[in-house]
C-alpha cells in the first residue's frame, strides 16, 4: 500500500482491480458489525481507530492540513455511527441495500458539475432497481432502522465527494485517508465521551470482528477507494459498491 500514491498500475485497469479488491473487503463490514453486536458508535470507534493506526504504522506522519479532510472525517463518522446502529434494528441485506444508494447521490452531484452524463446516472438507477428487485420481498424490521441507513448513505456521500476534491488537490491517498480516519475517530470519541459510553467495555467475543473491521474494510477497502478517487469521478469510483449488498447478504446467509 505504500506505493498507492504513485498511481494505478496498468492505468484504468489497475484502478478497477483496486475497486474489485475494495468491494470484496468492504462487503464483509456489515457481517462483522453484526457479529460484534455493539452499539453503532462503539463499532465506529474501533473501526476508525484501528484503521488510522494501521495507516500510521505503515507511514508515520503528522496529520495533513486540509479542510476537505475535516469535512470528510465528519461525514465518515456520521456514516459509521448511523449505519452500524441501523444493523441493530434491521437486517444486513436491507440496511446494506439502503446505505449503498450513495453512488446515486454522488452521481447527481457529478451530473450537476458536468463530470458525468445522464447515461451514467441512468445506469446507477438501473443498478439500484436491480438491488430492490433482488431483495424483494424482504421484511422490513422497522422505520427507524431504515432512516438510520438512509442517514448513513447521505453522510458517506459527503465523505466521498470531499475525498474526490482533496485528491484532485494533490492530497496523497494514504495521507488523506490517515488524516480523515483520525478526524472521524476523534469525533466519534467525543460523542462517546459526551454520552458516557466506554468503547472498551465490550465482550471478549466482540473484539476479533471489531479488529477485522478496522484492518479490512477500513485500512484496506476505503483506502483503495480513496486512491481511485483521484482518477475518476466519485460516482464512478463507488459504483462498484452497488454489488456490496449481494456479497454482504451471501456472507450473512
Amino acid at each position: 500500500m505504500a506505493s498507492l500514491d504513485r498511481g494505478c498500475f496498468g492505468g484504468r485497469v489497475g484502478c478497477y482491480l483496486f475497486l474489485v479488491v475494495a468491494l470484496v473487503v468492504v462487503s464483509s463490514a456489515a457481517v462483522l458489525a453484526k457479529l460484534a453486536n455493539v452499539q453503532g458508535p462503539v463499532a465506529a470507534w474501533w473501526r476508525l481507530g484501528i484503521g488510522f493506526l494501521a495507516l500510521f504504522l505503515l507511514r508515520p506522519a503528522l496529520p495533513a492540513r486540509n479542510v476537505y479532510c475535516l469535512v470528510a472525517g465528519a461525514g465518515l463518522a456520521a456514516h459509521f455511527c448511523l449505519w452500524f446502529e441501523s444493523l441493530r434494528y434491521t437486517s444486513v441485506a436491507v440496511s446494506t441495500m439502503i446505505v449503498t444508494t450513495y453512488p446515486l447521490w454522488l452521481g447527481l452531484a457529478d451530473l450537476m458539475v458536468g463530470n458525468i452524463g445522464w447515461v451514467e446516472v441512468g445506469g446507477l438507477v438501473i443498478g439500484l432497481i436491480g438491488l430492490a428487485l433482488f431483495f424483494y420481498p424482504t421484511p422490513v424490521s422497522n422505520l427507524y432502522g431504515l432512516l438510520l441507513s438512509l442517514g448513513g448513505s447521505l453522510a458517506i456521500t459527503v465523505y466521498f465527494y470531499a475525498g474526490r476534491l482533496a485528491r484532485l488537490q494533490g492530497q496523497p491517498a494514504i495521507e488523506y485517508s490517515r488524516t480523515t480516519y483520525l478526524v472521524a475517530f476523534l469525533l466519534v470519541s467525543t460523542y462517546l465521551t459526551l454520552s458516557f459510553t466506554n468503547p472498551l467495555d465490550v465482550k471478549p467475543s466482540s473484539i476479533p470482528p471489531l479488529i477485522l473491521l478496522g484492518l479490512g474494510p477500513m485500512a484496506i477497502g476505503h483506502t483503495l477507494i480513496n486512491h481511485v478517487l483521484k482518477h475518476m469521478p466519485a460516482s464512478k469510483a463507488t459504483s462498484i459498491i452497488l454489488l456490496e449488498p449481494y456479497i454482504a447478504a451471501l456472507l450473512a446467509a
